[in-house]
């Protein structure tokens, strides 16, 4: 193995594309309990919990690629909660949500945008 040029620590934050910055932000805060950390007209940072991991919502181009083009899935951990009570949370609030075959664990759901979003559930007892 070789010595890497940098060591990092942590993802500071992963941007994503959505079409309408303020819904996405009412979107990311309302479901997901993330809180905004600076925003802008075509643009918004929102931190993650505690950890100062952070998203970026950034405005997409009206002729660039759909706004959920450009990442598979973002995986978010949970504190606390199984699988049947955070799929309830989630449903309450209108979200439809899919798993993943074989494993009981997943929790799948869309974003505005249609970005797939994943849950990973803490108590896989």
């Amino acid at each position: 193995m070789t010595d890497p040029a940098i060591h990092t620590s942590a993802i500071d934050h992963v941007v994503i594309y959505v079409r309408d910055v303020g819904r996405s932000v009412a979107f990311y805060t309302d479901i997901l309990g993330m809180t905004v950390r600076s925003r802008g007209e075509r643009y918004a940072f929102l931190f993650c919990g505690g950890s100062g991991q952070q998203i970026g919502l950034f405005a997409a181009d009206e002729k660039g690629p759909p706004a959920n083009a450009d990442l598979n899935h973002l995986a978010f951990a949970v504190d606390a909660g199984d699988y049947e009570s955070l799929k309830r949370a989630l449903e309450a609030r209108g979200i439809k949500v899919r798993g993943r075959s074989g494993d009981p664990n997943c929790i799948y759901f869309d974003d505005p945008d249609k970005h797939t979003l994943q849950v990973v559930v803490p108590d896989r007892g």
